[in-house]
């Protein structure tokens, strides 16, 4: 990651680009959903993937 204005430090999965304070929000909102039980082990993910 550079330090420029205009650096993407990451993307999204649709691949639009992030800006480092947009990048930080989703971390920080993804931290607390976890932290708030929000979200899948890896064991609930294997039975849903076997429905496929």
């Amino acid at each position: 990651m550079k330090n420029g204005k205009n650096d993407v430090p990451a993307y999204t999965v649709e691949g639009k680009p992030l800006t480092k304070e947009e990048y930080v929000k989703q971390v920080m909102e993804a931290r607390e959903e976890v932290k708030a039980g929000q979200f899948y082990t890896k064991e609930e993910v294997l039975k849903e993937i076997k429905k496929w």
